[in-house]
């Protein structure tokens, strides 16, 4: 979410006590910042899907397994109720990234 105008003028004013007195340029400079910011939260958010896309698989083979061997029903709702928060995740991100799941 990009900052609005009145957000940076705000900022302008807590750092130089005005925002009218803010070096010429400022706005520019913030908006180059914050596409810097959104381009950095971008790659982590990238790194994490991957991470998150390798790891689905696992969890999906430790539900099978629990119900393969007959494990307790509490451990089964446990690895299922993970594999669903991990999936949310990855919705999330993909989400965030502007990819389609």
């Amino acid at each position: 979410m990009a900052l609005t105008p009145e957000q940076i003028a705000e900022m302008m004013r807590e750092a130089w006590g005005c925002a009218s007195i803010a070096p010429r340029h400022a706005m520019g400079f913030a908006r180059a910042i914050e596409a810097e910011m959104r381009k950095q939260d971008d790659e982590l958010i990238q790194q994490m899907l991957e991470a998150l896309t390798l790891t689905e698989r696992y969890l999906e083979i430790e539900v099978g397994a629990a119900y393969g061997r007959d494990a307790h029903i509490s451990k089964i709702k446990e690895y299922e109720s993970r594999l669903k928060k991990h999936k949310k995740c990855i919705t999330a991100a993909q989400a965030r990234l502007g990819k389609k799941p």
